[in-house]
Order: structure tokens, then sequence, then C-alpha cells
């Protein structure tokens, strides 16, 4: 992997953590923010998944995006004050 492909990740990285906490600061619809993460998301695990084609299979790709949209959703509720605690 070079140097652009890690800048590339970078950078998808930090839009979902802007977006997450453009959502919380602007009080945007969570529908929308979420919509925007799942976006971002999939756009992250195509650089991933292209950078490590035939790495992972389509049953273990499937199983990591869930987990990732799942936690990306439970840390917009935490910084929407929808929940308590979050533990990554």
């Amino acid at each position: 992997m070079d140097e652009d492909d890690v800048k590339k990740l970078e950078l998808i990285v930090y839009l979902i953590v802007l977006v997450v906490f453009l959502g919380a600061v602007f009080n945007i619809p969570s529908s929308l923010t979420n919509l925007a993460v799942q976006w971002l998301v999939g756009a992250f695990l195509g650089s991933v998944i292209s950078l490590v084609a035939g790495a992972l299979r389509h049953g273990n790709r499937q199983s990591l995006e869930t987990l990732i949209n799942e936690e990306s959703l439970l840390f917009a509720k935490y910084l929407r004050n929808e929940k308590e605690t979050w533990i990554p």
C-alpha cells in the first residue's frame, strides 16, 4: 500500500467523523446523517477491499460492513446525546 492509498483512506475516515460531528452539532436529522455515514463507510470499504483484492471473501466483507455501520450509528447517537456512553 503506497502513501496515496493511506491518505485516501484517512480522508474518508475524517469525513465520516466530520459528518457525525456536524450532524450532532447542527441537529441534522439522524436519517440524513446515517445515510451520509453509510455512503462514506461504503466508500471506505470499497477502497480497502480494492487494496486487498481477494483477501476478504464476500461473506466476511458483508459482516465487516455491518459491524462498521452499526458502530458508526452508535457513535452518532452518542454525539447527539441519545446514548449515555459510547464504548468502541
